[in-house]
């Protein structure tokens, strides 16, 4: 990319200098789950095994790549870090973008504050999905930014930067990145596809659908593994596990028949999907209460709405600034270029829309919500850019949302580093309780393993002698970990009559870490659908407790096995 784009060494020292402050003052503190799987594809859980944590278009193949990196060099936390590249070149694409602006240069370094400060969260909250979401953005708009109108040149070398970082993105999680080619794609027609001259446009167009080849070739490698698979957890998802997770779309538990039944439902509501061969796919299948040829559902719609509410209280600042800047669009187009006016009403109304329709068709998370908020930002900043719609008041508004943006990322970095010191004292008892025991975590006490700390190479050897996720939605029943599983037991995993009569027999070394609550429903569980009179006793005394309710749903008590 040499000489290509104005200021890009001083674009590559800015990027590096602002995301080592960040990891040395802010740290990046990895969201949900993604801890867990980082360190299933270190090979720390399933040893030589190159592990594919979400097999439906997730880390496509970029698993091996990364499994290599491990086995070359096992001290290094290589998802993590590889992400944060990721992250760092999203942020060099976008920055790269808006260093070329031409208007003042006050304006160029108050973009770039702005950008920075708004960038912050997809640091500090390092997932994959919003990896993926800004990866596959940054590459699209660098892309977008060398369409040149006038001249009708096509930059061939930046297209190819674009399209591989576009591709990674891709592989990383394709339907995130198949829902941000739809934005910018919708954002490129309503502002700068002149239908009057459609003809200049046409092979502008034609580059940019060139960016869904790597997707419709992963969702058709996908498809066809779906349907000539037999293994539970390609059979599930993506569909039955967001219509009983995400959408909570269930039928009600008195359309249940006899007493087996209704715990294998109560099982699968709660979530508790490791005995698989039990409770197999076309049992979850039957389970969903409306279909997706249902057009409208009253309980999944008021769902939707809850979701949205919730998501939006943790993101206003990102709905103000989306909200300000589709005013300050609507004020600039009435004094400077009507055109663009009923344009931007329409991707506002496209952006409210989207949100909505993945709220109640889909699957609505905050990562989605504050992605699709970021990206709207971006693209009409990069709009104002285009058509040099700039002043003062937009100077204005960027500095004073900047400290807005810089508070809130500030209260983001602050709760994830006292939930890192809880999930670490928490461990550390562990440890210092159950020396040389195998520790036994289902979905609540998988969290826990949050202890690690950013960048962190994970550490599962003694004191304890093996941390096992016996149960934790999907997790057992997904290649190669539910090959580990049944190594280690020598016997189906996801089979619990098998699996906890393996435990049984080592009663004294298994610690289970569970609430009360899911203990007493795995005893019943086990007693009614599998005939295994199996009790669990309270060990020491031990449990963690969340005073505040911060991070855990529920106090975790250690339990054992009681054996005649």
């Amino acid at each position: 990319m040499s000489n290509l784009i104005p200021g890009k060494k001083y674009a590559i020292f800015y990027a590096l200098m602002y995301f080592i402050s960040i990891l040395l003052f802010l740290g990046v503190f990895f969201d949900r789950y993604e801890i867990v799987f980082n360190a299933l594809s270190s090979g720390k859980f399933t040893p030589g095994l190159p592990y594919n944590d979400f097999f439906y278009l997730a880390h496509f193949g970029l698993i091996k790549i990364y499994s290599l990196f491990y086995s070359c060099f096992p001290k290094v936390n290589w998802v993590g870090v590889i992400q944060v590249f990721y992250l760092f070149i999203s942020f060099l694409f976008i920055l790269l973008v808006f260093i070329k602006n031409k208007s003042s240069k006050r304006l160029t370094l108050v973009l770039i504050f702005f950008i920075s400060a708004i960038f912050i969260e997809q640091i500090v909250l390092n997932l994959y999905t919003r990896v993926s979401f800004i990866l596959s953005f940054s590459s699209l708009l660098l892309y977008l930014d060398s369409i040149d109108q006038s001249k009708q040149k096509t930059n061939f070398k930046i297209l190819f930067v674009s399209f591989l970082f576009f591709t990674i993105a891709s592989l990383t999680r394709a339907e995130v990145a198949l829902l941000v080619f739809i934005i910018v794609l919708i954002f490129y027609i309503l502002f700068f596809v002149d239908f009057i001259n459609l003809k200049n446009h046409v092979k502008h167009l034609k580059y940019l659908a060139f960016f869904l080849i790597p997707i419709l070739l992963i969702f058709s490698w996908t498809h066809f593994e779906i349907k000539n698979s037999q293994s539970f957890y390609k059979l599930i998802e993506p569909d039955v596990e967001y219509e009983l997770t995400a959408r909570d779309n269930i039928v009600p538990i008195n359309l249940m028949t006899n007493a087996v039944d209704s715990m294998r439902y109560l099982a699968i509501d709660k979530v508790m999907w490791g005995d698989a061969t039990t409770n197999d796919a076309n049992f979850l299948r039957s389970l969903i209460e409306n279909s997706e040829d249902d057009l409208f559902s009253k309980k999944l719609f008021q769902k939707s709405l809850n979701s949205i509410y919730y998501s939006t209280q943790n993101h206003k600042t990102y709905i103000y600034m989306f909200m300000v800047l589709i005013f300050f669009a609507v004020y600039s187009s009435i004094r400077n270029n009507k055109k663009i006016l009923f344009r931007s009403i329409l991707f506002f109304l496209f952006i409210v829309s989207l949100i909505f329709i993945l709220s109640y068709r889909i699957k609505m998370t905050e990562t989605a919500i504050s992605c699709i908020l970021f990206i709207a930002i971006v693209l009409l900043l990069f709009l104002f850019k285009k058509h040099h719609s700039h002043s003062k008041l937009l100077t204005t508004i960027l500095i004073v949302s900047s400290a807005f943006f810089l508070h809130f990322n500030y209260k983001i970095s602050k709760y994830k580093m006292e939930e890192q010191k809880f999930y670490e004292k928490a461990i550390y008892q562990i440890k210092e309780k159950f020396a040389g025991k195998n520790i036994l975590l289902n979905g609540e006490s998988k969290k826990l393993l949050f202890a690690f700390k950013p960048l962190e190479m994970y550490n599962f050897s003694p004191p304890l002698h093996k941390i096992i996720i016996y149960d934790s939605q999907h997790l057992s029943t997904v290649e190669p970990y539910r090959t580990f599983l049944a190594n280690d037991c020598n016997c189906d995993p996801n089979n619990y009559k098998e699996y906890f009569s393996y435990l049984k027999k080592d009663a004294s070394n298994n610690i289970f870490l569970m609430s009360e609550e899911f203990k007493i429903f795995l005893e019943n569980y086990l007693f009614i659908v599998h005939h295994l009179d199996i009790k669990f006793q309270a060990v020491n005394q031990f449990s963690i407790f969340d005073e505040q309710e911060n991070y855990l749903n529920k106090q975790l008590f250690a339990y054992k096995i009681v054996t005649p």
